[in-house]
């Protein structure tokens, strides 16, 4: 008779990533209504590839796959939220794969020296530098699966680092509606976040690269 399975005791930060991806909801949500819904097709193209990207990579140190903690799934919706909404879906898949790797190569949950989800976007930024710094208008509803003819502008990631000030008006800023990654059109998505959980969520966006522009979140 097959011997039952020991009962698999969850990592401890299992609700951490847990309340991370509840977190990217509203901005999510936010993301949708500036671009439609190609950003939740991204969302589920992220969180779909760490899954099956985690089961195939985790039994080649000998740990077996076991659901024991959503860290790559957190990671990819990080990735996704740092990402413009015109990004294709390649570019999402490969930097979520990225960012496994780095994740299990280290040995697993906790023990990488560098942030996977930081690494993956910096794969993703030196390969496609044009596309990770072109973002189209909020407002503009998004074909699911093209970009073609979509205007694209430069972020103030770019006037910054030209030396310039972004123009864009306070309350464009408060309420996202600015040209950037994912996650400047859920700025104010944060809010609608439960106070207890605003600071892991401001925290966790802005440890990987770009997300320390919303870093003032992290007082709130």
């Amino acid at each position: 008779m097959p011997k039952r399975h020991d009962k698999i005791t969850k990592s401890v930060n299992y609700d951490y990533y847990w309340d991370i991806l509840f977190c990217t909801v509203p901005l999510l949500a936010v993301s949708c209504f500036y671009y439609g819904a190609r950003p939740l097709l991204m969302m589920a193209a992220g969180l779909l590839t760490a899954y099956v990207a985690d089961c195939v990579v985790t039994p080649l140190h000998a740990a077996g796959y076991r659901a024991h903690e959503p860290s790559s799934e957190a990671f990819a919706a990080l990735i996704v939220l740092m990402m413009p909404a015109s990004a294709p879906y390649y570019m999402v898949v490969t930097a979520t794969i990225i960012a496994v790797l780095v994740k299990e190569a280290f040995g697993g949950e906790g023990h990488y020296p560098f942030h996977p989800a930081a690494v993956g976007l910096v794969a993703a930024t030196l390969a496609w530098p044009r596309v990770m710094s072109s973002y189209p208008a909020p407002g503009t509803v998004l074909a699911l699966f093209s970009s073609t003819g979509v205007v694209l502008t430069q972020g103030s990631n770019t006037t910054l680092s030209a030396g310039g000030l972004p123009s864009d008006s306070t309350i464009n800023l408060l309420t996202g509606n600015v040209a950037g990654p994912l996650h400047y059109s859920g700025h104010c998505g944060l809010w609608a976040v439960p106070a207890g959980a605003r600071p892991h969520a401001a925290f966790y966006l802005c440890a990987v690269p770009c997300g320390v522009r919303t870093g003032a979140l992290a007082a709130a």
